[in-house]
C-alpha cells in the first residue's frame, strides 16, 4: 500500500519492513532505493516499537488492516527520494471516529506544510 500527495509518498510499514527499519534505517532506505540519511532511531524508540509488536501480535496479521493504526508510516519527499518524517496513529479510532496522530518531521523539513498535506491525503 502506498498513498501519494502532491509532494510526498506515504508508506505504512508492514511487519517485515518495520523490523528492518528499527534494526537499521540505512538498510531500509537501501532496500527502498531512497537517499541514505545516516539517521539512527533512539534505542528507547526501538524498544517501544518492539514492545508494541510483541504486545499485540494479532494486529500484525496480513489478513486484516488493523496494523495500519499501529505501525510507523514513512513520509518520503518524492523529488529527493528522502525520508523527511514519520507518523503513527495512537491505535484505532474511538467510537466518534477520532484518533490521535503523532508526527516526527526532520527539523529542516518542518514548517513546510508536509504534515498537513499528509493528513489531507489520509482523510481523503
Amino acid at each position: 500500500m502506498k498513498l501519494k500527495s502532491s509532494r510526498i509518498d506515504i508508506l505504512p510499514l508492514n511487519l517485515e519492513e518495520l523490523e528492518v527499519f528499527v534494526k537499521s534505517r540505512d538498510d531500509f532506505e537501501k532496500k527502498k532505493g531512497l537517499t541514505i540519511s545516516g539517521k539512527i532511531l533512539s534505542e528507547a524508540y526501538c524498544e517501544e516499537i518492539t514492545e508494541m509488536v510483541t504486545r499485540i501480535p494479532l494486529n500484525w496479521s496480513t489478513k486484516n488492516n488493523d496494523y495500519l493504526f499501529y505501525t510507523l508510516w514513512v513520509m518520503v519527499e518524492r523529488s529527493l527520494q528522502r525520508i523527511i518524517g514519520l507518523f503513527t496513529f495512537n491505535g484505532k479510532p474511538n467510537s466518534n471516529g477520532e484518533v490521535e496522530v503523532f508526527f516526527s518531521i526532520e527539523e529542516s523539513y518542518r514548517r513546510h506544510g508536509y504534515a498537513t498535506e499528509v493528513m489531507v491525503e489520509i482523510l481523503n
